[in-house]
């Protein structure tokens, strides 16, 4: 008898054990995301600071071992107050990929050498939140002034200004260039015209560049009419383009062409060129003759 109450007693330890651990946040939190353990440091240029029962993360000053600004994460267990701040953060590079990122490179992370505010890219990111997990996965720049943004042709800004760049055609191929020195950047476009390739230019990031290396180039009539004017800008470009196509006297060439070709092709098919060497006909067989049968019909 004493067995059965032994074992009744350590069931029902069991269950109280299970329901504990369940109910404790503390307890549960330890084993919550095991593929993102807390962050060691302070992240986003957040201040540390230590109380009495843990270690948190400030936006603001500390003055007198205090939070002046406003508590943002805990590095210790998560509270009522505080998230932990690998979740924090992950709300954080969000926010911040929204803002700087180009959609093709998503996912941003923090410059550890604090040399620039950060870099966007299309790997995921490692288990610290801190680095892409492919070494070798594409990438821009996110510099700290927007005037340095605006010179590296690899910087996320310029990689978003491509992206929403007016170009002649739906094929076009866009880069970033620096035409002149000190300058910002220039988008180009590729594109192609009755089977030729040529090139334009994006007018807002020229007219740009120019402000900065010429200023009161706007008001140089000797100026614009000499040089400006005879430049090829895209909107121009696909303005033209837009207005031949809806032009009914317009012929393309490559129509044309085509047309030639097709109807060369046609010439040739329906008209052979090439004749029998000679004329088969089957031989005639006097002998044999086939007559149907009349059924139902007497020879006298």
């Amino acid at each position: 008898m004493d067995k059965y109450i032994i074992f009744g007693l350590l069931i029902v330890m069991a269950l109280l054990l299970i329901i504990h651990l369940y109910r404790n946040d503390n307890v549960n939190e330890k084993f919550a995301n095991p593929e993102l353990p807390n962050l060691e440091s302070c992240p986003a240029s957040l201040n540390r600071y230590t109380t009495d029962v843990s270690i948190n993360c400030c936006d603001g000053n500390i003055v007198n071992g205090k939070c002046s600004g406003e508590p943002v994460c805990t590095l210790s267990e998560k509270t009522a107050k505080l998230p932990r701040c690998i979740e924090w953060y992950q709300q954080y590079l969000k926010k911040m990929a929204k803002r700087h990122c180009p959609s093709d490179l998503n996912n941003f992370y923090e410059d550890n050498k604090l040399v620039k505010i950060g870099f966007c890219t299309d790997s995921p990111l490692a288990s610290d939140l801190r680095s892409p997990l492919k070494d070798d996965a594409n990438k821009c720049n996110v510099h700290k002034s927007n005037e340095q943004n605006l010179k590296d042709p690899n910087s996320c800004l310029v990689k978003k200004m491509l992206e929403k760049m007016l170009v002649p055609t739906p094929l076009s191929t866009k880069t970033a260039v620096l035409v002149l020195p000190n300058a910002p950047v220039v988008l180009q476009a590729n594109y192609m015209d009755e089977m030729q390739s040529k090139n334009c230019m994006d007018r807002p990031t020229s007219d740009a560049a120019l402000d900065i290396v010429m200023p009161g180039w706007r008001n140089n009539t000797a100026f614009r009419a000499q040089f400006y004017n005879k430049m090829e800008f895209c909107d121009t470009i696909k303005r033209r383009l837009d207005a031949r196509r809806e032009d009914p006297n317009y012929t393309n060439p490559l129509e044309d062409i085509a047309y030639g070709e097709s109807q060369r092709f046609k010439v040739n098919f329906r008209r052979p060129k090439f004749r029998w060497a000679f004329n088969w006909r089957w031989p005639k067989m006097r002998g044999i003759r086939w007559r149907p049968r009349a059924y139902g019909i007497c020879k006298k």
